[in-house]
């Protein structure tokens, strides 16, 4: 068997209201106050949709054994999933 990386990325997601003139002033106030971290995400605001993929590290290829970066990621096992 070989080892393959699979990259899962789970996505924070907030709706914000804002009362102003137009969409891009909203957008504008929002960047804003997210950037200034008045607007902070949490993990309640976690969206529904989770992304799993090949690792940008590692991309869809087999992994050699003795790639050294293998020190510093999960392993899992294909039986435990």
């Amino acid at each position: 068997m070989a080892k393959y990386a699979v990259n899962i990325k789970e996505v924070l997601s907030k709706t914000v209201i804002v009362d102003t003139g137009s969409f891009d002033d909203a957008v504008d106030v929002v960047k804003a106050a997210y950037s200034n971290c008045d607007i902070i995400l949490e993990a309640d605001d976690i969206s529904d949709k989770a992304e799993i993929g090949p690792s940008e590290t590692f991309g869809e290829d087999a992994i050699d054994e003795n790639d050294e970066r293998l020190e510093y990621f999960s392993m899992y096992p294909a039986e435990e999933v």
